[in-house]
Parts: C-alpha cells; sequence; structure tokens
C-alpha cells in the first residue's frame, strides 16, 4: 500500500465516523484498489500475507461496519456470495453467466427514472444484471461464426480522491440545510 493512498483512505475513513486501524485502512484500500467484488473470504485470504494477524471475523466486523457506514456496499448477485463493493455511487452490477466476473455498469439517471410515492425516500437502488460480458460475448460470437454484437462496457470506477469530495460535498450540503432550519 502506498503512503499517500494510505493517508488518503485513513482520512475517507475518519470522515465517515470510522476509526481507521491498520487493518481497516487495508480492508478498505483493497476494495478501492480491486473491483472485483471480493467476498468476505477473498479479502481475508488477499491480504493475510500483508496481515497475518487478520481473521476473518475481523473482516466481517470491519465490512458490516463499512456498509452501516456508507463506504461499501454488500451485493448478492448469484445468489450464494455475499460480495463487497467499495464503489458506493448509483450504479449497476452485471454478472457474466459464461466467467462469473462482476462489472459495474454506470446507468445514468437511474435515480429519475424511478418514480415512486412522494411519501417514499429512495436511499439505495439496487440493479442485477446476468448475461454476457464482451469479452464472452465476442468468443461465443467467433465460435458461431458471427460478428459480435455491442455490450455495456464497464465502468472507470471512482477514485478515493473524487470520493473524499462528494463525501466533503455531501457534509457541506447537510450543514447549510441545517443551518436553513
Amino acid at each position: 500500500m502506498k503512503q499517500p493512498e494510505s493517508r488518503l483512505t485513513r482520512k475517507y475513513l475518519m470522515d465517515h465516523g470510522i476509526r481507521p486501524s491498520t487493518q481497516r485502512i487495508a480492508i478498505m484500500q483493497f476494495l478501492l484498489d480491486n473491483h472485483t467484488h471480493p467476498t468476505a473470504e477473498e479479502i481475508h485470504l488477499k491480504l493475510l500475507p500483508k496481515i497475518p494477524s487478520l481473521s476473518k471475523t475481523t473482516v466481517y466486523n470491519t465490512m458490516k461496519l463499512f456498509i452501516r457506514k456508507g463506504v461499501a456496499i454488500m451485493i448478492d448477485i448469484d445468489g450464494r456470495n455475499a460480495r463487497f463493493d467499495g464503489d458506493v455511487s448509483t450504479h449497476a452490477h452485471f454478472q457474466c453467466r459464461s466467467c462469473n466476473r462482476i462489472f459495474d455498469l454506470a446507468i445514468p439517471g437511474l435515480y429519475s427514472t424511478i418514480s415512486l410515492e412522494e411519501e417514499y425516500s429512495v436511499e439505495n437502488v439496487c440493479l442485477n444484471m446476468r448475461g454476457l460480458c464482451p469479452e464472452c460475448n465476442r468468443r461465443k460470437q467467433a465460435e458461431s461464426g458471427a460478428g459480435a454484437t455491442k455490450t455495456n462496457r464497464p465502468t472507470h470506477h471512482p477514485s478515493i480522491e473524487q470520493l473524499l469530495n462528494e463525501s466533503q460535498a455531501g457534509e457541506a450540503m447537510a450543514l447549510q440545510l441545517e443551518s436553513e432550519m
């Protein structure tokens, strides 16, 4: 883990009311650096060589804390494993039925396409899709001799700097709203 990333991750956690222990910083940094939507077990196995004292219980408890504090989300796209995502921006998930990889897909205007009665306040939208990723689709098309069809591509993930800026902008807006009341 690079030192500047570690400082930014520490600040990001603190900005969300999370005490930044070595394990929490490492887990958050792993989520931000690896857009593979890992399970808690996968996070544990990947970080164990760097942090031999890291337990599975610590990873599970940390993920629960991260979800509660809004710095990670849990997705259940395959019906078997809880997977985690450090990208808390509004986006959909797409799982390839061939290679099983999970991709993030931006869907511009996702909230604006949902029409609910006024009493409802949408805080989270979970949209999971399944099909063939571009790579597996091209392979299938090549095997069948047909031309590949256009599919959605995975999107760019926000950097820790973008997440910090969004977090600070949200806090500023909340403070402004409080002062207006």
